[in-house]
């Protein structure tokens, strides 16, 4: 009897920091290395309201780009919820 396999689907984030730092770091990173930069480090600034990422070129050239929360920012899991929400009320 063959096994089932199922597909790993990763929970929406729940967090502004994961939402950033983990879904979307990719993007960053990708951003980074596009204008030459090798990404080094990346973290929370300021709990909740601020996150980094930062890079250096060869000749030592630093970059950290800060992604700040907007006042309208919802996690994937509140924006998740809303549309679950509203195919209910179909």
């Amino acid at each position: 009897m063959a096994e089932e396999k199922k597909e790993f689907t990763p929970s929406p984030a729940e967090s502004f920091e994961i939402d950033y730092l983990n879904a979307r770091g990719v993007d960053a990173t990708d951003a980074m290395i596009k204008l030459g930069f090798v990404f080094s480090q990346s973290g929370v600034e300021e709990p909740g309201k601020r996150v980094f990422f930062e890079g250096r070129a060869s000749d030592g050239t630093k970059i950290k780009m800060v992604v700040e929360k907007g006042e309208n920012y919802k996690t994937p899991a509140q924006l998740e919820a809303e549309r679950v929400e509203r195919e209910l009320e179909k």
